[in-house]
């Protein structure tokens, strides 16, 4: 299960040897989890379905869906609700960052 229980599935594609769609689909779906954490919601990429792209057995299950044999995945990330015991980021540390005027 490449959803990993969560309620929804969002996949991003392009068309097949679109010079730059790995870097469009990775963008927007970046995009879309920034805006997913806003609304504290959880999301996470999930990898497995750009490499299972050509697999018949997944493009036959996709098809309903919109996903057409002309087209690529590039990538996939799933929304849900967060976790409500996520762990606490760890303390910055001091001078990681510098800033050059």
């Amino acid at each position: 299960d490449f959803r990993f229980g969560a309620p929804v599935l969002i996949i991003a594609t392009a068309p097949v040897g679109w010079p730059n769609g790995m870097a469009d689909c990775a963008v927007a779906l970046q995009n879309m989890q920034l805006a997913a954490t806003s609304l504290e919601l959880g999301a996470c990429w999930v990898n497995q379905l750009h490499w299972l792209t050509q697999n018949e057995a997944l493009r036959k299950f996709l098809e309903p869906y919109g996903i057409e044999k002309c087209e690529d995945i590039y990538g996939s990330i799933v929304l849900g609700n967060a976790s409500p015991d996520l762990p606490k980021a760890a303390p910055r540390k001091k001078s990681r960052v510098r800033y050059i005027k």
